[in-house]
């Protein structure tokens, strides 16, 4: 418990956690001003080679795979153990569900009409963009969503959004952004056609 305490005091008053704990402030106190046991001392020395490792593993690792590779890097330690300093120390392996098993996916795809497929290159400017979205990591280990508008003849991005959100707000403030900065003549197709 004091250990709890001690690693939220930053957030939380410790007079409030030891009332809502059932310990006592002057224990707690007792307790921090005590040396560190011989375990506590090895379980500081093993959380900063975990933290190493995850880190250089861009915190996908969970306990098993961090203690197969602290392992081989010759750290003594127990399974139990490393999973147990990583819960403490609130390390876990960071995973986003971003993709889902759809199998309508292959119908609509075959429904829809490819119409670039069927459009001539562009021979100029404005004649014909292209758009797509993507995901990106932040250093925060966020995902944001980022959309683009491509003109085909150029190669060059001429629009582009980012939101935490992928929605219809995203594809078109990339889509607006394009329209400003390009300025296209009116009545140019999607194929690159004028008609």
């Amino acid at each position: 418990m004091f250990s709890f305490i001690d690693r939220n005091r930053s957030e939380i008053a410790v007079s409030w956690m030891c009332e809502r704990l059932g310990v006592t402030t002057s224990g707690y106190y007792a307790w921090e001003k005590r040396p560190s046991s011989h375990r506590g001392q090895s379980d500081k020395a093993l959380l900063k080679w975990i933290r190493k490792v995850h880190t250089k593993r861009r915190r996908c690792y969970g306990s098993p795979r961090v203690y197969r590779l602290l392992k081989r890097l010759g750290v003594t330690c127990s399974r139990r153990r490393v999973a147990r300093v990583m819960r403490e120390n609130g390390i876990r392996a960071t995973s986003v569900d971003l993709y889902y098993y759809n199998p309508k996916r292959r119908d609509h795809y075959q429904r829809v009409e490819n119409l670039k497929a069927a459009a001539p290159e562009p021979e100029q400017l404005n004649q014909q963009w292209v758009a797509d979205f993507t995901y990106l990591k932040t250093r925060q280990h966020q995902w944001v969503y980022l959309a683009t508008v491509m003109d085909a003849c150029s190669r060059r991005i001429v629009g582009w959004s980012i939101s935490k959100v992928r929605d219809a707000q995203l594809t078109c403030e990339s889509f607006f952004m394009a329209m400003q900065n390009r300025k296209p003549v009116v009545g140019v197709s999607a194929s690159g056609k004028s008609p």
